[in-house]
């Protein structure tokens, strides 16, 4: 080869080798490689809710759409109405979705007249490429006739977080039980706490404790307004028992004053309450219905909208059912279409439906449902209205939690997978956060006093004990009340006549106790039943 040959080709492959070269580079590491980002999925993407019967009077129907954040930043997420009959039941509105996370959309379907409907639900999202919109179709229908409009109900009001905001904490002190009232009706009281709206620190109400005429006062309850106060009488002497005691609550101090004509009605061995959401009516569980042993009942009264004064609609009370044995404890669902009681001495729940404009009940078919060994002691509903969980306190040790799903059409109970569930010593009373997929019992066995939190699965309504559970509380904890905010957790303790309280998680729902924790009036006085009061100063 020539060389001017050579000297060609060398050049050749010299030109290769820069080209190949700047290819190398231009790939290497300085390339910009797309990076993992958050964009919304949304699923499903239409939904056909269940049709309605108008002229049964069934109530709205519901379905869940899942928002979901599969990338690796938090998505900011806006969840528009769609148009009427359909509305957002709850996850509406803004949303915050870490990444990894989901976020879980209700949309009911609540018809006023028949008719075929369909709309859609809005969802945009601040995607870190571009802003996401998904439009979720929905659809359903309504047939039968227009029934009458049932009064709306009266959600319980959550203060705007002001200097003006009051948490009160109210607990029934059951004193020393006797027979015959001769001692106990002197010394029973409700005691009254201000809580500290930042902290939850309580201190007590001037002119704490107050007086209580009856002789074994329990388990209070309040109003949805905040204006008033409730505590049915366990005693069992006609002379002092068979009424529910009712106060006033000043919403600036919590002071309690007593309504005029106080003490009402005739409920032998009162022992629980439950409010409708309108506040319009107050139910009593009577732990025997004439002053024995023998198949309980559940009592109505209605409730005077200006002074609170009741007025009862049912001489004796309404029988739990015919197996249904020293009805302990009342719950409503949430929209006031059917009430529960537990039977503590048959293990199971009666239920009813509830006439909205009269308050009347009747026993549903299949009434009562059975629920696990060992005391059907209290009752609840979930704010979703879909679950049902009653505490069965057994006298050997650890206890159970029965749970039901609830047939939002017919108000029929049936066993959720895995029910009865574990629980820890002796449960008593419960409630489910108004916000969170939460249950709290109260411990009453527990040798130093404890609160056990529980997961609820929001598909099937299985419960799991969150990391952490039980929660250290006083002595003989019987009884939970959260404030409307769901900050804070308080509980009544009977042997050191204390008030557990405590913060709550709002992810995980894990209790901490607060500072001071747990508190006293100076009073020994047997504390059964705690209620909490949230209002605003005028």
């Amino acid at each position: 080869m020539t060389v001017m040959a050579l000297l060609i080709a060398g050049l050749l492959i010299t030109g290769l080798l820069i080209t190949k070269a700047a290819a190398s580079a231009q790939d290497g590491p300085d390339k910009k490689v797309a990076a993992p980002y958050s964009k919304l999925a949304v699923a499903p993407l239409s939904v056909t809710l269940k049709a309605i019967n108008l002229s049964k009077g069934q109530t709205p129907t519901s379905r869940q759409i899942t928002l979901s954040n599969p990338g690796t930043e938090t998505l900011h997420v806006t969840v528009h109405s769609p148009s009427a009959p359909f509305v957002i039941s709850s996850g509406g509105g803004q949303v915050t979705i870490p990444a990894k996370a989901k976020s879980e959309v209700v949309v009911a379907f609540a018809p006023a007249v028949k008719g075929a409907y369909k709309s859609a639900v809005s969802i945009t999202s601040d995607a870190t490429k571009g802003k996401d919109s998904v439009n979720v179709t929905v659809k359903a229908s309504a047939t039968g006739a227009t029934p009458v409009p049932p009064p709306t109900p009266t959600p319980t009001a959550t203060p705007t977080p002001t200097s003006d905001a009051r948490i009160f904490v109210y607990l029934a002190n059951y004193a020393t039980p006797d027979p015959d009232c001769s001692v106990s009706k002197d010394t029973n009281s409700i005691s009254g706490y201000s809580a500290n709206t930042i902290t939850g620190v309580l201190t007590p109400i001037p002119g704490s404790p107050f007086t209580y005429t009856g002789c074994s006062p329990v388990n209070p309850v309040a109003d949805p307004t905040g204006r008033f106060l409730y505590v049915p009488d366990l005693g069992n002497n006609p002379t002092y028992l068979n009424t529910i005691e009712a106060f006033t609550i000043n919403p600036s101090s919590g002071a309690l004053t007593p309504i005029p004509g106080a003490p009402f009605g005739n409920v032998p061995e009162a022992s629980g309450l439950a409010m409708d959401p309108t506040g319009k009516l107050l139910y009593a569980s009577n732990y025997s219905s004439n002053g024995i042993d023998d198949p309980g009942a559940v009592s109505v009264f209605t409730i005077n909208p200006a002074n609170g004064a009741l007025t009862q609609t049912t001489a004796k009370g309404i029988p739990a059912g015919s197996t249904g044995i020293q009805t302990n404890a009342v719950a409503i669902d949430p929209v006031a279409s059917f009430l529960y009681a537990a039977n503590q001495g048959s293990d199971d729940v009666s239920a009813f439906s509830i006439d909205k404009t009269t308050g009347d009940l009747t026993a549903l078919t299949g009434s009562p449902f059975a629920a696990a060994p060992g005391f059907a002691s209290y009752v609840t509903v979930d704010p979703t209205g879909n679950f049902v969980y009653a505490t069965n306190a057994s006298g050997s040790g650890d206890g159970l939690i029965t749970g039901w799903n609830l047939n939002s059409i017919s108000g029929n109970l049936t066993p959720i997978t895995g029910s009865p569930f574990a629980s820890d010593d002796y449960p008593y009373g419960l409630a489910v956060h108004p916000k969170l997929p939460v249950l709290y019992v109260a411990n009453e066995g527990s040798a130093t006093g404890a609160v056990s939190a529980y997961k609820i699965n929001e598909t099937t309504g299985a419960l799991s004990e969150i990391a952490g559970s039980p929660f250290d509380a006083g002595l003989q904890t019987n009884d939970v009340a959260i404030d409307a905010t769901g900050k804070f957790l308080f509980a009544s303790n009977a042997v050191d006549g204390s008030v557990s309280a405590f913060t709550i998680d709002q992810t995980t729902g894990a209790l901490t106790a607060v500072a001071g924790s747990p508190f006293t009036d100076g009073y020994y006085l047997n504390p059964i039943g705690v209620a909490v009061v949230n209002t605003i100063a005028p």
